[in-house]
């Protein structure tokens, strides 16, 4: 993130969270997978060693895809900076997940 910080590229943060009240689980739950991710939970919120700044975007997530109902696309066009985007994630506890985007499971379909 340095480089980037250093080369002025827009850095953005992607946090799934849920809310307590589990309205907005939607199908994720039809599985294996229980109840995670729940807002003000010990784990769900960006990790303080990862540096986030004030000139940093942090984008919520309610479901896997980072696109799919979240700001990403009002952002990427607002700061229309380039032609691609780089992502990267990082390990934690619980490990971040990185999946193909799901439209239908997104859509509750």
């Amino acid at each position: 993130m340095a480089q980037a910080r250093e080369a002025g590229v827009p850095i953005v943060f992607f946090q799934e969270a849920h809310r307590r009240d589990l309205v907005d689980f939607g199908r994720e739950l039809d599985g294996a997978e229980g109840v995670h991710l729940l807002e003000g939970d010990p784990g769900t919120e960006i990790a303080a060693a990862l540096g986030v700044r004030p000139d940093h975007y942090a984008i919520r997530n309610r479901r896997y895809s980072w696109f799919f109902g979240t700001e990403l696309e009002i952002l990427l066009k607002g700061l229309q900076g380039g032609a691609s985007a780089s992502i990267r994630d990082c390990e934690r506890d619980p490990p971040v997940r990185v999946r193909r985007s799901r439209p239908s499971t997104d859509q509750d379909l």
